[in-house]
């Protein structure tokens, strides 16, 4: 399950996504994760964007409470700006800043951001006025809520404050290299959120009940390796230990910038430095297939996916140049740009 995603635009390079991460302005909170978890250590744990499969049996929710709440209860703080709109609930022991998301039973796949700011949890793409729903935070269990339209505009929570419970779950583990050495700083991705891998190269995952996917990324350069993904079952109160296992080799890339087409994938720009440059590709060009297999049709991370690969290799394009020629090239995959910082 994915919600709706803000917090990062994904720039397509040949060989691989260079996450460009794009601020909002507060109050607006970032996007909600399809699954949510607590911080156990100190190592800073992530609202999930990527592509990773996350948890997809069902999470054990707080059960609804009807008491109606006062207009003062249930209204914002009066130095909180209220042009905003959407649905404010007041909270208690949850820290200013804490994201998450809330699905509505109406629309369950789609989730929608939340984040408590200064005591409230603010929701500021909601736009049924009466409904309910359940809303998960990082670090805490998901709760079901139900809310309904407020005197002022908004909406309002019929239950005066909302007390979420911290989770007691996770998966613990380490992340390894091909010859059994430690990788730290590695991100590990799984059930919805995301961490980094201390330099011992261990790492904590907290999740809440239910069964997850779970895998080590590295970075090389503008492209990411991953290790084989592992599948969980996290048990309540209970942390699952798993080792993953991140391959020997880099990964590398072709060096262009890519975009759709018609015919296959433009070639949007050429990368200096790279082996496209080397080669003599030219902006504007057409790859009509990728190992004499069309390529039309495809998808830009089906594409990206199959040119990518280790450091080194080679990989064979044809290309319908701007003049209309029509050509194949083999190009040698090399890293390109920045390491991980």
């Amino acid at each position: 399950m994915s919600g709706a995603r803000r917090i990062g635009l994904a720039l397509a390079l040949t060989g691989g996504g260079l996450a460009l991460w794009a601020l909002w302005p507060r109050p607006a909170p970032p996007p909600p994760p399809s699954r949510v978890a607590m911080v156990r250590s100190p190592l800073q744990v992530q609202v999930d964007t990527g592509t990773v499969p996350t948890a997809t049996g069902s999470v054990a929710s707080a059960p609804v409470q009807s008491a109606l709440p006062t207009e003062a209860e249930a209204s914002p703080k009066p130095d909180f700006p209220r042009e905003f709109g959407g649905l404010f609930c007041p909270t208690e022991g949850v820290p200013s800043g804490t994201a998450g998301g809330l699905f509505s039973d109406a629309a369950p796949e789609v989730g929608m951001a939340a984040a408590v700011v200064e005591g409230l949890l603010y929701v500021p793409q909601l736009d049924e006025l009466q409904g309910s729903g359940r809303v998960e935070l990082i670090g805490y269990q998901p709760l079901q809520i139900q809310w309904m339209a407020a005197p002022g505009g908004g909406a309002r929570c019929l239950l005066a404050t909302l007390a979420f419970s911290p989770l007691a779950s996770g998966i613990v583990g380490h992340v390894r290299n091909a010859e059994g050495l430690p990788e730290g700083r590695v991100q590990v991705w799984g059930c919805g959120v995301s961490t980094f891998t201390d330099e011992e190269g261990s790492f904590f995952l907290p999740a809440p009940p239910g069964p997850c996917t779970v895998l080590g990324r590295r970075q090389d350069g503008y492209w990411q390796s991953h290790s084989p993904p592992v599948d969980v079952v996290v048990l309540a109160d209970q942390d699952v230990d798993v080792e993953l296992i991140l391959p020997e080799e880099t990964k590398g890339g072709v060096g262009v910038s890519i975009g759709l087409d018609p015919l296959g994938v433009r070639v949007v720009a050429v990368n200096e430095g790279g082996a496209a440059w080397d080669a003599g590709l030219e902006a504007g060009s057409v790859i009509l297939a990728v190992e004499g297999e069309s390529v039309q049709g495809w998808g830009l991370d089906r594409f990206i996916d199959t040119v990518t690969g280790p450091t080194g290799t080679d990989v064979e394009l044809t290309v319908l140049d701007p003049e209309g020629e029509e050509a194949d090239v083999v190009l040698e995959r090399r890293a390109m740009g920045p390491p991980a910082g």
